[in-house]
């Protein structure tokens, strides 16, 4: 046993194998019928059909996407999967073989890592429709968040919501987003020097930022995220150059950072958004996140 799926829907294991190429795979059972109840009360059948699309997408991202990635942006091989009724069976490579380490926290430097992975994975999919994936990738996105945006007090954010989400969803330039790229969604070898990421239920067409900021949210501090900021979206888009000059796409490079470096304030505020309605208590509802709300707020058309 690794972990229980989120929401009692299933369970991950580790299996071990003989005769074969590999001596270890990830088995990722999951069985819709079933379900626990939500950790923080937010139960129903949105929530339930939420996670079983989720599912299923991250099935087509395995069998049709995934092949795709390279090693900057390496992500499990899918070994082999099954469906019936309302279950459905991954069976994927077991990336602790090369990619044994995991932080609760990282270095600005070390957070760099990361960024050069999404960078990459940005850079693969820059333009792809998603076809079979998520509409719009990201699993805070207002459009499946009905019941945490009712639940949300009256505010500037909340009365922005749309505006905010409209801004992130009809961007010009567009890509796959993970849609869930925390810090415990990746996975490092011992030197720190090589990244791989995991965990692609949220997977979709967006705005690469929705990434960037959930990614820094998660293993950097307020203050270091303030500190910071420029030198961390710096890194990100000059990797991101180097990414898109790699796919021969490098002509799209300073018209994708122009639009997306604005998108940044507006990307952080939109999660905020979420958390307001979900969780107004949490952690990530800092003094940075209403800083940059303040910043969003002024850029985006008004209705």
């Amino acid at each position: 046993m690794v972990q229980p799926l989120w929401g009692g829907f299933g369970r991950v294991q580790r299996v071990s194998l003989t005769g074969g190429q590999v001596s270890s795979a990830i088995l990722k059972l999951i069985d819709t019928a079933v379900g626990g109840p939500h950790p923080r009360g937010w139960d129903g059948e949105v929530s339930t059909r939420r996670k079983r699309e989720s599912h299923a997408v991250e099935a087509r991202f395995y069998e049709r996407y995934a092949p795709r990635c390279d090693e900057r942006c390496r992500v499990p091989a899918l070994l082999g999967a099954f469906e019936h009724a309302e279950a459905r069976g991954l069976l994927l490579e077991d990336l602790d073989v090369d990619w044994p380490t995991r932080r609760a926290s990282l270095s600005v430097a070390e957070c760099m890592r990361c960024l050069e992975w999404l960078a990459a994975f940005h850079a693969r999919f820059m333009g792809d429709t998603g076809a079979g994936l998520w509409p719009t990738g990201c699993y805070w996105q207002l459009g499946t968040r009905a019941d945490e945006y009712a639940a949300m007090p009256d505010s500037p954010v909340k009365r922005a919501a749309h505006r905010l989400h409209d801004a992130l969803s009809t961007t010009r330039h567009h890509t796959l987003v993970h849609g869930d790229a925390k810090l415990a969604n990746f996975c490092f070898d011992p030197s720190m020097h090589r990244v791989a990421a995991l965990d692609f239920q949220y997977v979709g067409r967006g705005c690469g930022m929705r990434d960037v900021v959930y990614l820094l949210g998660s293993c950097l501090s307020d203050d270091e995220c303030r500190r910071h900021e420029t030198t961390l979206l710096d890194a990100y888009f000059a990797a991101l150059a180097r990414a898109l000059e790699r796919c021969g796409r490098s002509a799209d490079t300073a018209a994708v950072e122009e639009e997306w470096r604005d998108l940044y304030a507006v990307a952080w505020t939109d999660f905020l958004r979420f958390l307001l309605g979900w969780m107004p208590t949490h952690r990530k509802v800092s003094a940075y996140a209403l800083e940059l709300a303040e910043r969003a707020l002024t850029r985006i058309p008004r209705a």
